[in-house]
């Protein structure tokens, strides 16, 4: 349910044409952040209201901003924003369609407190974004899935800002290999956290430079950068040897000897280690790169053939004790059978996070040790799980031992039913994220338990075909802050079910909701979320069914 603060807070929102007014004026800066944020959340930068949020919102106490999936954002509102002489440290602008250079242009302009910028999935985006850029103290650049940033968008930014610690540049389609000249030209050795997931044109040479400039680096992310190799890593980790954080996934020329030096030589010094898709055969090349990381916090090696039972047994009597999240989901070839999970009831006493989805083989009985332990079952905030062949007392097990899970993924167990969800409704109360993908025997009972529990904020119900408009609006009603929720192939979920909840939860709720083989209804439309009514379904108590 929402809170009285929310409550209120919507009350202002829809209310910013009347007499309220006056109170909006007067809010705290983080209230007034707040309500402008929601109100791009849930689309009311209409024109005829727009006048009413610039009159009661925009002003020079403003400091963070965070717009998010509007189209309503447009250059013209970030040229007002900026005319209101607000001040802004933190600046999010995310899938705003409607955004250009020329918003940019307006919202960085005279911004000298801007600490951080993240501008992710902006099309329309080229170098002359930047052009007014002027913050002597911008920490934090992220520019994510902007598909017009190049190499001399880059260089236009950079050049305007030497200060920056963090910077990722993922997923931008016309970046190439010669942005990491830009990058070690005008930026210093104060560089600690750089992202360069799915920069694939990645050379070796490239990666030597950053190696040479940036020693004092503490996070790297080479995800999907395929074409290093050996050559290239091995002067990252012999150079930058303060490193605590690496993802080389996907870096497929890492797969085997004699081209795997560099991963037996990885920094002692580093906490967080992703291998994911490295399909490498070679079991004692991945056993010993591992085995001697005892500062290791975080394992991912998801999809390695190499990782088999006794490979696995032998790096977790290393570094299990240490560990606080593994993650060993992969494809349905994976070797790992219940005798390699036993390891991990055996050697790890820390976790918080286990990943085990995908492996056809696994029942899960060799975890109960861990499961039953009360210490270690308390301390489980992640539990992924997605194996077909996951027993009943497993799920059991879980259910009325593991209170502070927080995300529990059991996509296609045949054995989660409504009995399982009641149970873990009721015991774990910090539940925020459930998938529950193609397991048939759930149906609104279950939902409606949760909803009335549990304060969820993802559900991944896709191919639950029992569910109808009544765990819909039990999710809407019991699920204030709700951001995602996946429902195809749920046939007797309606749109104006769906509509309701986009309209009642607080954050933009991102939905799926696909029907294969359905008729086409054009009087259906979610252009207007709006026009959702309340259904008397709403205000019920689920009661009957805890």
């Amino acid at each position: 349910m929402k809170t009285l603060k929310d409550l209120c807070l919507d009350c202002l929102m829809n209310n910013l044409r009347g007499n309220i007014s006056c109170i909006v004026r007067c809010l705290a800066t983080v209230h007034k952040e707040i309500l402008l944020e929601r109100l791009v959340f849930h689309d009311r930068l209409t024109p005829d209201y727009l006048p009413h949020v610039t009159y009661n919102l925009f002003s020079s106490t403003i400091r963070r901003i965070n717009f998010y999936k509007c189209t309503q954002v447009t250059d013209m509102v970030l040229e007002q924003l900026n005319y209101s002489q607000c001040k802004i440290t933190h600046l999010t602008i995310s899938d705003c369609k409607s955004v250009t250079d020329v918003g940019i242009v307006w919202i960085t302009k005279k911004q000298t407190c801007l600490e951080y910028l993240e501008l992710r999935k902006l099309h329309q985006l080229t170098a002359k974004a930047f052009v007014n850029l002027c913050s002597p103290c911008l920490r934090t650049v992220k520019l994510r899935t902007c598909n017009k940033i190049n190499t001399e968008a880059v260089q236009m930014l950079l050049k305007k800002v030497d200060s920056v610690e963090e910077l990722a540049l993922t997923s931008c389609k016309r970046l190439d290999d010669s942005v990491i000249a830009v990058i070690c030209h005008h930026l210093g050795p104060s560089l600690k956290d750089l992202n360069l997931r799915d920069l694939y044109t990645l050379s070796n040479s490239s990666l030597i430079l950053l190696a040479n400039h940036f020693p004092n680096l503490i996070s790297l992310n080479l995800h999907g950068c395929s074409r290093i190799t050996d050559e290239g890593v091995n002067q990252i980790v012999r150079k930058c040897t303060s490193l605590r954080d690496l993802d080389l996934s996907y870096c497929t020329g890492l797969q085997s000897k004699p081209h795997s030096t560099s991963l037996t030589n990885l920094p002692v010094t580093l906490q967080q280690l992703s291998l994911v898709g490295v399909m490498s055969d070679d079991t004692q090349l991945i056993t010993e790169a591992v085995k001697r990381l005892r500062a290791l916090k975080s394992l991912r090696l998801c999809g390695i053939p190499a990782v088999n039972d006794e490979s696995l047994n032998e790096m977790l009597c290393s570094i299990g004790p240490f560990l606080e999240k593994l993650d060993l989901s992969g494809g349905l070839m994976s070797p790992l059978t219940d005798d390699g999970i036993s390891a991990i009831s055996r050697h790890c006493t820390k976790l918080s996070f286990i990943g085990l989805s995908m492996l056809k083989q696994v029942t899960g009985t060799t975890l109960m040790p861990l499961l039953q332990d009360h210490r270690r079952a308390q301390m489980l905030k992640t539990l992924q799980l997605g194996c077909f062949k996951l027993e009943p007392d497993v799920l059991f097990i879980i259910s009325t031992q593991c209170s502070a899970l927080e995300d529990l993924q059991l996509s296609g167990v045949q054995a989660v039913n409504d009995e399982f969800l009641i149970t873990v409704a009721k015991c774990c109360l910090s539940l925020k994220y459930l998938s529950i993908k193609a397991c048939r025997e759930v149906t609104d009972a279950g939902i409606c338990a949760l909803a009335q529990y549990c304060l969820l904020e993802c559900i991944v119900l896709s191919g639950v075909s029992n569910i109808t408009d009544k765990s819909v609006y039990a999710l809407a009603n019991g699920c204030p802050y709700l951001k995602e929720i996946y429902i195809s192939g749920c046939s007797k979920v309606t749109r104006p079910a769906v509509r309701y909840l986009v309209n009642a939860c607080i954050p933009r709720v991102n939905f799926e909701h696909r029907i294969p083989n359905a008729d086409p209804d054009p009087s259906s439309s979610f252009d207007d979320f709006n026009a959702a009514q309340p259904h008397p379904i709403a205000t019920t108590q689920y009661t009957d069914y805890i």
